[in-house]
């Protein structure tokens, strides 16, 4: 489905929404890969941001939740999620080696 703003998905659907496994690729140059459900992401699925961070956990209502983020300056977070944000409770992990375990 290609849609007039130019954004585009590919796989699933089910009563003309995005529905199962699926791929949308966005005007503004992000990518998601994962589950859909009633035309939202919902449950696992990773997208690329258009800053080149990977985001890549559980989605809820079309909003990410939890997971793990990968900066492109190599540092890595495991936890919860905010707007593609470190918030709670959490695990940075330094390309250096230091890690933080706390609240983000």
């Amino acid at each position: 489905m290609k849609y007039n703003n130019g954004d585009i998905y590919d796989d699933d659907w089910e009563n003309d929404k995005k529905e199962g496994n699926g791929i949308m690729i966005y005007n503004y140059g992000e990518e998601y890969n994962g589950l859909w459900k009633n035309d939202k992401r919902e449950g696992k699925g990773k997208i690329k941001l258009k800053n080149g961070n990977i985001f890549e956990g559980k989605w809820v209502n079309d909003i990410p939740f939890k997971g793990e983020i990968k900066y492109t300056n190599g540092n890595k977070y495991y936890g919860d999620i905010d707007n593609f944000l470190k918030n709670g409770m959490g695990e940075l992990k330094y390309i250096n080696g230091d890690i933080y375990n706390g609240h983000g």
